[in-house]
């Protein structure tokens, strides 16, 4: 079988996996269903309501976060800052549930409440894209700006502002899907006014037991979806260049001040919801904490361990048409994989906890590739190129060029992925029957508003991602020791 042959081969089985869930619906599409067509708007309305009042949010603050960024230096401080804007996109929902209500005593259901914790979780992430943004179109307007003497307010008013549709469209790209299919945050905090199409899926699926009407709200939503973005994508916008020149003249210390307001809020916040409280760790110890611990550290070293070598996998094979459908591919609602992974579950016998795992896996595997793995592989292909110049294997280009260079970014892929999986109380809610693992116990805890108990087990999840992530780097190292010759072996 030809190189061709089989990359084409995985990328259909790859391909196939990811589209298990949707295809499974179809099997409960023609049953009787009693979901009516005033149901079906109330919960479109509430999910479009929170969806562009959360882009609306995320849009302002990155405007305010974008120009703050351009007065921040670009070396090793600045790099450290804006690094850390980002983890809270990189977090489990249930980090900014815990600091909301910790904030709020009293915290605003609804949409309002829903667009507020989406908005907390995101803007530090749009506010670097803004950035870049910023940084690629402008850059070389500085000299021309500042030797007519134009106002900073008349240059933005004027200059920028009309020239910012590329940027809306890659907001939406970016964060619509994660807000119109979000479920966590809805779930906890929308009530009867924030009702959404997914916590709608969720109690037609687990409670009504109306799988007809879950298939049908199903795909409506992945139509939406499919139809906005649609409607906005335009691949050249998400293709920024990496421009390092000086922007100063163009940033706002204020918009940097903001950005420090909102994260040192969120993270004061989260450390305040349990560190004053050690004294109920006795209340966290007792009943079935031991079961949740060691259920713990088996999730977060299976699913690290096979986050990293699925993603070294990839890596091996290069899969073109399966990272080409990667790119493009947005994973569908928790509600809906759940949905989907329920029917599986039912009608496969001894599938048992590996249904979560592949929960998981179907659900972060995908924005992990985006994020960490393929940006990297990228950077790697004129030396991929070079490599096969001269024939090497792909074995030799893994080994040689590949894995040494990438390894830093598949232990991180693992060990974030590791933290969702552990931090989730979505998917696994809906296909677990009891809390065996943090995530699931903390949500449990949320519910009863137990926020210091919830606090500790957050604590704990962050702790595990941790030491998993020092383990993976060791044993990562160990391997990358088998190949220090590099690339001189390949093709010196």
């Amino acid at each position: 079988m030809g190189a061709n042959t089989s990359s084409k081969l995985v990328s259909f089985i790859g391909i196939s996996v990811f589209l298990l869930p949707i295809g499974l619906l179809f099997y409960f599409l023609g049953s009787p269903s009693n979901i009516s067509g005033a149901e079906i708007t109330w919960a479109l309305r509430n999910t479009f309501s929170q969806s562009f009042l959360s882009l609306g949010l995320v849009f302002f603050g990155a405007l305010i976060g974008g120009f703050g960024l351009l007065s921040v230096p670009l070396g090793k401080r600045g790099s450290f800052f804006r690094l850390s804007l980002v983890i809270p996109y990189f977090l489990p929902p249930i980090f900014i549930i815990l600091a909301g209500f910790q904030i709020f005593p009293v915290f605003p259901r609804g949409v309002a409440g829903i667009a507020i914790l989406h908005a907390w979780m995101n803007i530090g992430m749009a506010s670097i894209l803004f950035e870049r943004f910023l940084r690629d179109q402008f850059s070389s307007e500085g000299d021309a700006v500042q030797v007519y003497g134009i106002s900073w307010l008349s240059y933005v008013w004027f200059g920028i502002l009309p020239r910012i549709g590329s940027f809306v469209r890659t907001l939406v790209m970016a964060f619509f899907p994660l807000f119109f299919a979000s479920f966590t945050i809805p779930l906890v905090v929308g009530g009867n006014s924030g009702t959404t199409i997914e916590v709608l899926i969720f109690e037609k699926m687990r409670l009504g037991q109306d799988w007809s009407g879950a298939v049908i709200l199903s795909f409506i939503q992945i139509l939406i979806q499919a139809a906005v973005l649609f409607a906005v994508l335009k691949p050249q916008d998400l293709q920024l260049s990496e421009v390092n020149r000086p922007m100063e003249w163009l940033g706002k210390k204020v918009g940097a001040v903001f950005l420090v307001i909102v994260y040192g809020l969120f993270i004061f916040s989260f450390f305040a919801s349990f560190l004053g409280s050690v004294g109920n760790l006795g209340i966290l110890l007792t009943g079935n904490f031991a079961e949740v611990f060691w259920g713990s550290v088996v999730l977060t070293l299976v699913s690290g361990i096979l986050f990293f070598l699925l993603t070294s996998l990839i890596c091996f094979l290069r899969p073109g048409l399966f990272m080409k459908f990667i790119g493009l591919y947005n994973p569908p609602g928790s509600a809906l994989l759940a949905f989907g992974l329920l029917i599986l579950g039912l009608r496969v016998t001894g599938l048992g906890i590996w249904i979560v795992y592949f929960g998981f896996f179907l659900l972060f595997l995908p924005l992990l590739l985006k994020t960490f793995i393929l940006p990297k592989l990228h950077e790697l292909q004129d030396q991929i190129n070079v490599a096969q110049v001269f024939s090497a294997s792909d074995w030799q280009i893994f080994r040689y060029i590949t894995f040494p260079q990438i390894r830093p970014q598949l232990v991180l892929a693992a060990s974030v992925a590791s933290i969702w999986c552990l931090g989730d109380f979505s998917i696994s809610r809906i296909l677990s029957s009891s809390d065996w693992f943090f995530g699931l116990m903390a949500g449990s805890l949320l519910g009863s508003y137990r926020l210091e108990l919830a606090g500790w087990l957050c604590f704990g999840i962050l702790v595990f991602g941790i030491l998993n992530y020092l383990l993976l780097n060791m044993v990562s190292i160990g391997l990358e020791k088998l190949s220090r010759d590099g690339v001189k072996n390949v093709i010196g």
